[in-house]
């Protein structure tokens, strides 16, 4: 697998041969405005007082993943294994318990291995009579998500795609710790997305292995390149490479894609509200990661 993952990094190289050149055109697709109206409703309903912050274990979790289910079930997503919802056992939970929701576009050639596209879901929940809305932690990467899959569903690739909105993120990673756990052996991938919705500049991290060469690569230039980020806030510096649910997939060596956004004042607080993402800025992030996600499919092929 390794060998041929090499062969199409060197074709992607050979495409990118104008990657030094002192511009860059970045060639955001088209959104098309139904898309536009998802985008934007997804991270309202995911972010909307009555999911209460989305807690795992909580009603408004529940109403979380009954919201995600019947958007799976609008796009043409297939359940994972039988169903949708994946429940895992963690002590570090309410109840001890938290549910993944998991969709799926089977692949054409090798329906058996798995790029799983992540992005948690939950939150915060409500703390002392204030609701931790988490519009763009990460409600926005669940919408982006959503777009992706919407993309995929009408083009499925050779390889089958897993959507997995995570929960118990917050928590650490449990979610995506639990999904790696069951079915390393399957997974070759995986692209993960994490606070998209306020962000001027699209962020990535990707596997060392493939920097060099994806770095090259139109959609990638379109984005920046960031282990460590200072937060200014609490004066430390963030590690990306285990600021999400990636880590649990590198962990396991399995490579890997993070894209983010930068950070904010609203970060875990309850004024990370939907109100403050601006619709054309989140647009124009979630078609980059379309076309990010465009090139990872290239590097996948057989």
């Amino acid at each position: 697998m390794r060998r041929r993952w090499l062969l199409n990094l060197f074709f992607l190289s050979m495409l990118c041969g104008c990657a030094n050149s002192p511009q860059t055109v970045c060639n955001i697709p088209i959104v098309s405005a139904m898309d536009q109206r998802h985008l934007i409703a997804d991270v309202k309903q995911l972010s909307a007082p009555q999911m209460m912050g989305r807690a795992p274990g909580t009603l408004g979790s529940r109403r979380a993943q009954t919201y995600l289910i019947n958007r799976y079930n609008q796009i043409g997503l297939q359940p994972f294994n039988g169903r949708f919802t994946h429940h895992f056992v963690s002590s570090r939970l309410k109840h001890n318990r938290g549910s993944n929701v998991i969709g799926m576009v089977r692949g054409t050639k090798q329906p058996n291995k798995y790029m799983v596209i992540s992005a948690h879901y939950d939150h915060l929940g409500k703390r002392p009579g204030k609701i931790y809305f988490g519009a763009d932690d990460n409600a926005s990467g669940v919408a982006v998500m959503l777009y992706l899959a919407q993309h995929i569903a009408q083009h499925p690739p050779e390889f089958s795609v897993i959507f997995l909105a995570s929960d118990g993120e917050e928590k650490g990673l449990l979610g995506a710790k639990s999904f790696v756990a069951q079915h390393r052996a399957a997974i070759v991938f995986n692209l993960n997305l994490d606070m998209l919705g306020r962000t001027k500049k699209v962020f990535y991290l990707t596997s060392k292995n493939l920097r060099s060469v994806l770095a090259k690569a139109p959609a990638f230039q379109c984005a920046i390149h960031r282990r460590t980020h200072r937060d200014n806030r609490v004066g430390k510096i963030i590690d990306y490479r285990k600021a999400s649910d990636h880590h649990a997939f590198a962990r396991a060596d399995i490579d890997f894609v993070f894209v983010t956004g930068s950070m904010h004042d609203d970060y875990h607080r309850p004024s990370d509200v939907s109100e403050k993402i601006a619709a054309p800025q989140f647009i124009s992030t979630a078609a980059t990661t379309l076309n990010i996600y465009q090139t990872i499919e290239v590097l996948l092929k057989p």
